[in-house]
């Protein structure tokens, strides 16, 4: 039988002794005894930094550490796609992550991944996650697991240029999509939680969260925050994108250029050298006519 390591902590947050977070990491292979403690810290400082009263927060939280592809899949107990990294099990309060050399992704992608599902297990602490829309579950969890990259920015605006946006009301089945797809989907939901902090603030989604828990209706808590509808929030949100997002392309544009130029340089230097090869010819041809006619001319003249 395989041992089962791990690392366990019980931590206050924010200083108080009223409202703890009992942590625990395990992992199966004792090589990955760093990553395990690393990812502790990763989660008590994430916790600490959310934009949330302490009461909030999860009272427990288990991660387990996958080093292999048929761990995680029997671990989570689900039929994930290839490219999933990490998945969030309730009501155990369970996250599964794959280590970063299974993912293939460096750590700060993998503290992304693991602060991506804490996101979700603090949502569905405070509110069932099945009574909210998907592009808002998966927005909140990509805006404050870091944020919108540029890559993710530039996603989008390759979209918006090609008119290939998702609309708002199929940003869903996310996990049905193709690796691409299903990237445009979580850059797309993320930009809209970014929006909506943009303009109603920080704590608007967490509140969100708290009115849908009160009234069971995720129509009625969104406009009960931000006065208008969700229409009229992808309307404003289509805006803010076309505002913000849109000129991104001119980046990719510039890097195309730039990933370019060397090419364009040698070519250019033919080019030239090319020109100064036709121009010393030239210099050649006219010398030699001059010295023909000098010697014409003294010929002419000695008779």
């Amino acid at each position: 039988m395989k041992k089962i390591f791990f690392v366990l902590t019980c931590f206050a947050l924010a200083g108080s002794l009223l409202f703890s977070t009992t942590l625990k990491v395990s992992y199966y292979d004792k090589k990955y005894a760093k990553l395990a403690s690393h990812t502790t810290d990763v989660v008590k400082d994430f916790l600490k930094h959310l934009p949330l009263e302490e009461e909030l927060k999860p009272d427990s939280i288990h991660i387990l550490i996958a080093e292999s592809e048929s761990r995680y899949c029997r671990l989570s107990g689900s039929n994930l796609p290839e490219w999933s990294n990490a998945v969030t099990i309730f009501p155990e309060k369970v996250i599964v992550v794959k280590t970063p050399d299974l993912a293939d992704v460096g750590l700060r992608e993998y503290d992304r991944s693991v602060k991506h599902e804490v996101v979700h297990l603090v949502h569905g602490c405070i509110a069932p996650l099945n009574t909210f829309p998907l592009w808002f579950t998966e927005g909140l969890a990509e805006y404050f697991s870091g944020g919108i990259s540029i890559r993710d920015k530039l996603s989008i605006a390759k979209a918006l240029v090609s008119h290939n946006i998702i609309p708002l009301g199929k940003l869903r089945n996310f996990l049905s999509m193709n690796y691409y797809r299903a990237q445009l989907a979580y850059s797309e939901a993320g930009s809209l939680v970014e929006f909506l902090v943009y303009v109603y603030g920080t704590e608007a989604p967490w509140e969100i969260i708290k009115r849908t828990r009160e009234v069971k209706d995720f129509s009625i808590a969104l406009k009960w925050v931000t006065a208008v509808s969700s229409e009229e929030i992808e309307t404003m949100w289509m805006e803010y994108l076309n505002k913000y997002y849109r000129k991104m392309i001119f980046l990719d544009a510039g890097r195309f250029i730039w990933g370019f130029l060397p090419f364009l340089l040698l070519i250019a230097y033919i080019i030239i050298k090319l020109r100064n090869k036709i121009v010393k010819l030239d210099w050649s041809e006219a010398d030699f006519e001059d010295e023909f006619y000098e010697n014409s001319s003294g010929s002419s003249s000695s008779r």
